[in-house]
């Protein structure tokens, strides 16, 4: 009797043990399937960002080097800007797929031509601006609220 004792015993704690290492696998596969999810937003924006500047250099190139201005915005890379000045020659659409002008938070992106001056980067002129204010949709931020900003290559890191 006692040695069916101490067989049960052993037997409930290799099942323990087994429960305590599935658990903690599950656990750690939550932990990383949660930390992927966190960033999937922050990477799509990235990943749109550099799709609208691809399109960008194609249209300047189809019109002798002129940017859409701020007031046409990305929408000129969809249908052919009718708000002054219209493009002598425009062969777009450059993107399909108008959700591409929106972050990975489903916010439109923010784009200034020429390029604005932000805080922080007033002495850098660049010919446009574009910028996702990241997660909390407010410029500045930590982490997943981060600036992307297209100008900053440190800023589009996932």
């Amino acid at each position: 009797m006692a040695a069916e004792t101490r067989s049960a015993r052993s037997k409930f704690g290799e099942l323990l043990l087994i429960f305590v290492i599935v658990l903690a696998a599950a656990l750690l596969m939550a932990r990383e399937a949660v930390k992927q999810a966190d960033t999937r937003p922050r990477k799509i924006t990235i990943e749109r960002m550099l799709i609208i500047e691809e399109a960008l250099a194609r249209y300047m190139i189809d019109t002798g080097g002129v940017l859409p201005t701020t007031e046409q915005g990305l929408q000129a890379l969809i249908a052919k800007p009718t708000l002054p000045p219209p493009p002598r020659i425009w062969d777009g659409p450059y993107i399909e797929d108008e959700q591409i002008l929106r972050d990975g938070w489903g916010r439109e992106f923010l784009y200034y031509a020429p390029g604005k001056a932000l805080k922080g980067y007033e002495d850098f002129r660049h010919p446009y601006s574009l910028l996702s204010y990241g997660s909390d949709g407010a410029e500045r931020g930590d982490h997943m609220a981060a600036d992307i900003l297209s100008w900053d290559r440190t800023t589009m890191i996932p």
